[in-house]
């Protein structure tokens, strides 16, 4: 699947500077055995006010996400994931940074699942000490019914800086979601989130919290209306 976006953006408070951008995205994917396998690659060119940077800032990023999952029976089963991010920001700090997050699943009840999750990976910093962190996860996925469904993730990141001689950081991460699905349709979801990423400012760390709501509408059988909106 091959995807195109570009991106006028035009302000009415002339402090800002009306800007064109675009995104672009490749994902593809194949079984092979018991395992299903996907590569996925974007890029994104955007210049727009960010609250990590206080200002209107050209930021260019390039992902590569690849995925793999395995059934090694009828109630256990692993995810696999790599990721590769490369950051830059006008004026401010860039980095790349590789991660990793593995999940061991297993099915409690028909409608009951859980996991356990382990991960890490490394950021390099233009301006600032080099990081390595760990990550530590627990999450459950409930189908209360056909309609409704919750899924809860948690646990601990530790982050340590190479250079500098700061302590390492331990920071809580949560993720929650509760999706209803009155009609075939029809989808309704809330998500709410609490995460650490590297910030482009030196010798710091961008912590967020946020919560977004989706709604999700077929329209004529072939035709989708997707709205949504957070803080």
């Amino acid at each position: 699947a091959l995807d195109y976006s570009p991106l006028w953006l035009f302000y009415s408070n002339r402090e800002f500077s009306n800007t064109f951008g675009q995104t672009a995205s490749l994902m593809g994917g194949t079984t092979y055995n018991d395992w299903a396998l996907g590569l996925s690659q974007s890029y994104s060119d955007s210049s727009s006010p960010t609250a990590a940077t206080a200002s209107q800032t050209r930021t260019i990023s390039y992902a590569t996400a690849l995925n793999g999952s395995y059934a090694m029976n009828s109630k256990m089963s692993l995810d696999l994931t790599l990721n590769q991010q490369f950051e830059s920001a006008d004026q401010f700090s860039s980095y790349n940074e590789w991660s990793t997050l593995d999940w061991l699943n297993y099915q409690f009840w028909p409608r009951v699942s859980g996991g356990l999750g382990v991960g890490g990976g490394y950021v390099n910093e233009s301006s600032s000490p080099d990081i390595t962190f760990q990550q530590f996860q627990g999450r459950i996925l409930w189908r209360a019914s056909d309609k409704i469904s919750l899924q809860l993730a948690g646990g601990v990141e530790v982050l340590q800086f190479l250079s500098g001689g700061a302590a390492p950081l331990v920071n809580p991460i949560f993720g929650a979601t509760i999706q209803y699905q009155p009609f075939e349709q029809t989808r309704f979801s809330v998500t709410g989130s609490r995460t650490v990423s590297s910030s482009y400012l030196q010798n710091q760390v961008t912590e967020n919290t946020g919560v977004t709501a989706d709604l999700n509408q077929r329209l004529l059988g072939k035709l989708f209306l997707d709205l949504s909106g957070g803080c």
